[in-house]
């Protein structure tokens, strides 16, 4: 099957298999009852969160993949929790051609397609077929850097990605901690660190949430995590393990999320 053809057969996927019912007017108040469970929680049973978040996005009208809802990402992420991975691919997959710069859909997207067996070419294919689309908007730019270099391929790209969205917006915090990332994935720790040290300087302290999933997003702790692990391969471990002390202290699961790139200490 071709890229294009896969993408096509996953979108589809998406669109067939996970539109929901028209619901009657006369069940809003059991809906009512059941979108408060439409969240990312794993003390429910996932089940419950993908009837919870149909219920909430009949309630809202908001019925259709054409909506970026946070109720579609729950669903994705319920179905990953019950093992159905190739819905889930789609589930995630369709949400991607809306937000291409969401880099949490994309660890998702990359996470469910391992568990497929699917290799790295697969997800690039189908960034660089969004792209195409797109060639030069910044967006795509700094998610081409970025998603380049949590798949740890075709780096030159990335780095010219990012190079290209740094020109144009020199200070954005998330196009330096893309580069950032970047260099530390082409063995360039010395490049690293000030990208890195100036990402940090610009995202707010804390932990960032988006506005569509209430989900946390890139923030402090990915600078300070990325710049501890080139200190730790620079032979700096005391100020290595600093930064990523400091990193966890934003983001307990900042390690797990790395981990899943192939990128540990």
């Amino acid at each position: 099957m071709s890229i294009k053809s896969l993408g096509s057969a996953i979108l589809i996927g998406a669109l067939s298999v996970c539109a929901p019912e028209i619901a009657p007017a006369a069940d809003i108040e059991r809906f009512k009852a059941y979108y408060p469970d439409c969240t990312e929680n794993d003390a429910l049973p996932p089940e419950n969160i993908i009837v919870a978040c149909k219920s909430g996005l009949r309630l809202k009208g908001q019925e259709n993949w054409g909506n970026t809802s946070g109720e579609y990402f729950y669903i994705a992420l319920a179905d990953e929790r019950r093992g159905q991975f190739k819905q889930a691919q789609a589930e995630f997959f369709a949400q991607i051609t809306l937000r291409p710069s969401d880099d949490r859909l994309w660890r998702h997207f990359i996470e469910v397609s391992g568990k497929l067996g699917e290799p790295a070419g697969v997800g690039m294919a189908l960034l660089e077929g969004l792209e195409k689309k797109h060639p030069n908007a910044l967006d795509d730019k700094i998610a081409g850097c970025w998603i380049r270099a949590t798949f740890g391929e075709r780096l030159d790209a990335a780095l010219a990605d990012c190079d290209t969205a740094a020109r144009i917006e020199p200070d954005d915090m998330f196009i330096l901690n893309a580069r950032c990332f970047v260099h530390f994935r082409r063995g360039e720790y010395a490049l690293a660190i000030p990208d890195c040290d100036r990402a940090a300087q610009l995202f707010p302290d804390g932990a960032r949430f988006s506005t569509v999933t209430n989900d946390s997003l890139r923030n402090k702790a990915d600078p300070l995590y990325v710049r501890g692990l080139a200190k730790l391969r620079m032979g700096q471990a005391d100020l290595g393990n600093a930064d990523i002390a400091a990193a966890k202290a934003i983001d307990p699961k900042i390690a797990d999320t790395y981990a899943i790139y192939g990128v540990t200490p």
